[in-house]
């Protein structure tokens, strides 16, 4: 990888997050757990809540600090083209949305609801 490459970490893999970090590379947090699929798979709002997510929660690791942490992201792909319209991917995606930017820049837990 070229030096100031910022790294979307997706997978639990063979190459963890952390030792991007100690390599020098900053992260990007694009787990399968924020993953969006048109008309199939949508991220588990709720166990993101109930397993405390946030930033630093990668898939098959959770880091002591979110230094190195430049945010995370939901991967929206539209595999299933027509299997939603854009506008139920809008509603569906809100809830996943809402907890991650609370999560992403907030220092506590979200309040559900």
């Amino acid at each position: 990888m070229t030096a100031g490459t910022t790294v979307e970490h997706w997978l639990n893999v063979a190459v963890k997050p952390s030792q991007l970090l100690d390599r020098g590379y900053p992260l990007m947090n694009a787990a399968y757990a924020l993953y969006l699929v048109r008309g199939g798979f949508h991220s588990d709002t709720k166990g993101l809540y109930d397993q405390s997510w946030d930033p630093r929660s990668f898939e098959g690791e959770k880091l002591a600090s979110r230094d190195g942490i430049t945010g995370a992201k939901i991967s929206l792909w539209p595999d299933n083209g027509r299997g939603e319209t854009e506008n139920e991917v809008a509603v569906a995606l809100w809830p996943a949305l809402r907890h991650i930017a609370q999560a992403t820049w907030a220092t506590r837990i979200p309040t559900p609801g």
